[in-house]
C-alpha cells in the first residue's frame, strides 16, 4: 500500500500519481493587519472629527436662521397690531375727531427687585423686570356698540349714568370709595340692522368695556373702563349690561383695579389741594412727581377738575397755573385727562378686545414672547431675553438725549394720550447648547448660544390726528 508523502518541492506524489502543486496561498501577516487597522483608525478618527465639527457648525447656522426668522415674524406681528392701535373706538356718528389712548406701556425697572441679573446657571435665567409689557387698545369689530338711551338725560340735567353709584338719583349721589366690588347697570340701544336678542349674548361676563362720552364736556374726551359682571340681557328692544362700579370720577384703583387691565384709568398718584391755593402736595401712591422732564404746562386732572401745571417744585409738590377751586384730601391725580364717571343719552358703550405683548417665564429655560387677546394666548417667539418698548410722545422737550424714544413712562407721567410712536426692541437667542464642542460664549450674558437683536418703529395711525 502506497503511503502519502508530502514534500517541500512543487510536486506531491499520491500513490502512483504525481501531482503538481500551485503557488503557496500566503494571507495577511499580523504586522500587516495591525498597520492597516492603525491607518484606518487615524483616517476614521479624522473623518469623524471633521464631521462632528461640521455638525456643530450646521446646528449653529440652523439656529441663527431660525432666530432671524423668529425676530422678523415677531416684529411683523407687533407692527401689524400696533399700527391699528385705537381701531374701532371712533364709532360712526360720534363727534370725537381722534381717540387719545391707543397704546399703554409698562416699563419695568431692571434694577428693581427682583433685579434683572441673569443667574450664573447654564443657560442664564431672567426675571420679569427684564421685560416691558405693550398693550394695544382695540375695539372688537364684530360686536356692535351700544348707545345710551334717552332716559339718561343730557349734560345739563341731573339724570345720567353714574359709574360710581346706582339708583334714581345717580348724578346727585355722593361719591363712594368702594371697598368691595359693587355693580351697576346700563341700557343701550343697538345699531340698525341688529336685534337686542342677537347683540346681548355678545357682551359676555368678564368682558372689558369702554364707556365714551361724546358730548365732550369742556372740550375734553371723557371715558372710563369697567368689566362686565354678567352676560348681557335684553330689555325690550335694548340691551342691558351689568358692570363693576368704578371709583369716584371714573378712575379705577384698589378694589376696582381689575376694571382696567390696561391702566387707562388708574391714577398716577393721590394729592391734596387747598381751595384758593395753586400748591398741590403728594399724598400717596406708587409714583411721585417727576422733577426732571417736561411736566410744565401739562394739563392734568385732580378729581373731576382739570388744571395746568406751572412748575414742579419737588417730588412731593407742584404749582398750578390757576388756584385750586376745592380743598381735597387724597384726590386721584390723573395725568391722562378725560376720566369721568358720568355719561348721558347718546354716549357709547364699546366692547374692548385689547392685545397684550409680554414675556412669559413659565419655563425659565425658554422665555417666550406671548400675544394675548380675548383671554387667548399664543407664543410669538421662543428664547426671548430682551423686550423693551420706548415711546415718542407729543411735544416732548426731552432733548437732552439724542435718542427720542423714552423708556421710562414716568417721564411723561404715564400719560399715554401723548404717545405718538413706539419703538419695540427684541433680543433673542438660539437654543442653549449642551454640546461639549460648543465652547462659544456670547458677550451679552455669557451663555452658550448666539444672540441677535432687532427693532421696529410703529406709528399708530389713529393717534396722530390731534397734534395741535
Amino acid at each position: 500500500m502506497s503511503s502519502l508523502r508530502f514534500r517541500n518541492d512543487r510536486y506531491v506524489r499520491w500513490g502512483r500519481v504525481t501531482l503538481r502543486r500551485g503557488p503557496t496561498d500566503a494571507g495577511f501577516s499580523l504586522f500587516e493587519l495591525v498597520t492597516a487597522m492603525a491607518v484606518f483608525l487615524v483616517v476614521g478618527g479624522v473623518s469623524l472629527t471633521l464631521f462632528s465639527r461640521h455638525q456643530t457648525l450646521l446646528g449653529k447656522e440652523q439656529g441663527m436662521a431660525g432666530l432671524n426668522i423668529g425676530l422678523r415674524n415677531a416684529l411683523s406681528q407687533i407692527q401689524m397690531d400696533g399700527v391699528n392701535a385705537g381701531s374701532g373706538v371712533l364709532t360712526g356718528g360720534t363727534q370725537i375727531p381722534t381717540w387719545p389712548v391707543g397704546i399703554t406701556i409698562q416699563n419695568n425697572n431692571p434694577n428693581a427687585a427682583p433685579a434683572c441679573n441673569p443667574t450664573a446657571t447654564n443657560p442664564p435665567t431672567y426675571a420679569a423686570n427684564c421685560f416691558d409689557v405693550l398693550n394695544i387698545v382695540m375695539v372688537d369689530p364684530n360686536t356692535p356698540p351700544l348707545q345710551l338711551v334717552s332716559s339718561y338725560g343730557t349734560t345739563a340735567g341731573t339724570t345720567c349714568l353714574n359709574t360710581n353709584a346706582s339708583g334714581a338719583s345717580q348724578c346727585t349721589a355722593a361719591a363712594t370709595n368702594l371697598s368691595s366690588t359693587a355693580t351697576n347697570t346700563v341700557t343701550g340701544s343697538v345699531p340698525a340692522g341688529y336685534t337686542a336678542s342677537t347683540v346681548a349674548p355678545m357682551y359676555k361676563q368678564g368682558n372689558y368695556i369702554l364707556l365714551v362720552d361724546v358730548a365732550q364736556q369742556s372740550g375734553l374726551q371723557l371715558f372710563t373702563t369697567s368689566v362686565l359682571s354678567a352676560t348681557g340681557t335684553t330689555s325690550g328692544s335694548n340691551v342691558q349690561l351689568t358692570f363693576n362700579q368704578t371709583q369716584p370720577v371714573g378712575f379705577n384703583s384698589g378694589a376696582t383695579v381689575g376694571n382696567d387691565p390696561l391702566s387707562m384709568t388708574v391714577p398716577y398718584c393721590y394729592v391734596n389741594t387747598t381751595n384758593g391755593s395753586p400748591t398741590v402736595t403728594w399724598a400717596s401712591g406708587n409714583s411721585k412727581f417727576v422733577t426732571t422732564g417736561a411736566w410744565q404746562n401739562y394739563t392734568i386732572q385732580i378729581g373731576n377738575l382739570s388744571y395746568a401745571i406751572s412748575a414742579v417744585n419737588s417730588a412731593t409738590s407742584l404749582t398750578l397755573m390757576t388756584n385750586a377751586t376745592a380743598t381735597t384730601t387724597s384726590a386721584p391725580f390723573n395725568t391722562s385727562v378725560g376720566v369721568t364717571n358720568t355719561f348721558y343719552s347718546g354716549d357709547w358703550v364699546l366692547r374692548l378686545l385689547p392685545i397684550q405683548y409680554s414675556v412669559s417665564l413659565a419655563n425659565p429655560a425658554d422665555p417666550q414672547l406671548v400675544r394675548t387677546q380675548g383671554n387667548v394666548s399664543s407664543v410669538v417667539m421662543d428664547q426671548v431675553i430682551g423686550f423693551k418698548v420706548g415711546a415718542a410722545w407729543w411735544n416732548s422737550t426731552n432733548i437732552v438725549y439724542d435718542f427720542p424714544y423714552d423708556y421710562q413712562s414716568a417721564d411723561y407721567a404715564n400719560n399715554f394720550s401723548l404717545v405718538r410712536a413706539v419703538r419695540v426692541s427684541i433680543i433673542g437667542r438660539t437654543a442653549p447648547s449642551t454640546d461639549p464642542n460648543y465652547s462659544y460664549t456670547n458677550p451679552f450674558d455669557g451663555g452658550h448660544y448666539q444672540i441677535r437683536g432687532s427693532s421696529i418703529v410703529v406709528n399708530p395711525r389713529n393717534l396722530t390726528m390731534s397734534n395741535d
